[in-house]
């Protein structure tokens, strides 16, 4: 794998694949990695060097977090991350300054950082399926950009608490945008 270094298109999806191999990450003319449905548990902290890439996908694994260095991806555009074991996201997230796609659907995430407020050009952000009872108010830095909210099966309050929005606050700011 360390000799395709052009490499930019790379789908390794549905492989049973458990563990990544460094050289992989090597591969900085990469702007497409597909990497769904496998046994993955752990992201390596140098996908922080794959500075080229635009969309990632990592759904339908066993990942329980995500290293710092995600937030070195100034130009993704899409990070799918669905039916994984995430229950935090890091605050470098807010560093995704290009990221228009956000699917953390089916995941244990109990909070998100502020900086999720920080991602401008976010356009779909898809939470259903989570643990979250609230959002941080910083979400409302999105209200001109976002399309789609969904926190469908979320025990979101009816009210939030310590600058965190609850349904009524969200259903004002996101209107028909935000599906609970």
């Amino acid at each position: 794998i360390k000799f395709l270094k052009n490499l930019t298109w790379l789908s390794l999806d549905r492989n049973a694949i458990y563990t990544l191999p460094e050289e992989l990450f090597e591969l900085n003319k990469l702007d497409y990695l597909d990497l769904s449905e496998n046994h993955i548990n752990r992201l390596s902290s140098s996908v922080g060097k794959l500075t080229e890439l635009e969309c990632l996908k990592l759904g339908n694994n066993c990942i329980t977090e995500l290293p710092t260095e995600i937030g070195n991806l100034n130009i993704l555009v899409s990070l799918q991350m669905k039916r994984n074991q995430l229950v935090h996201l890091p605050t470098s997230i807010g560093n995704l300054k290009a990221l228009e796609h956000l699917n953390l659907k089916e995941n244990r995430i109990v909070d998100l950082p502020d900086e999720i407020g920080k991602l401008k050009c976010l356009l779909e952000l898809n939470l259903e399926g989570n643990r979250l009872t609230s959002l941080p108010g910083s979400i409302i830095n999105l209200r001109d950009t976002l399309t789609l909210l969904n926190l469908t099966g979320n025990p979101i309050a009816e009210n939030g608490s310590n600058g965190n929005l609850g349904r009524a606050e969200l259903m004002a700011y996101f209107d028909d945008r935000v599906v609970f």
